[in-house]
């Protein structure tokens, strides 16, 4: 069964689009073990004013879909 396809599925409503890949990511990612430090998504900073990009949202998609495969491994 292919881990990323119900819970992508369940998170189209929360996200779209890249952040829906970059969930599934995240999914395959903590399906095959790989650490949460791999996540391929930096948290960049707009240099002008500081201020948060796009690129956290990316990553806290990509964690929620490391998370979602972890905790399944620890309930199958």
């Amino acid at each position: 069964s292919d881990p990323g396809h119900d819970a992508g599925e369940a998170m189209t409503k929360v996200w779209a689009g890249p952040f829906l890949r970059a969930y599934k990511k995240g999914i395959m990612a903590g399906a095959a073990g790989l650490s949460r430090e791999l996540c391929p998504y930096d948290d960049r900073r707009d240099s002008y004013k500081n201020s948060v990009t796009f690129s956290r949202a990316f990553r806290n998609a990509w964690f929620a879909g490391w998370d979602a495969a972890a905790q399944d491994k620890v309930v199958s």
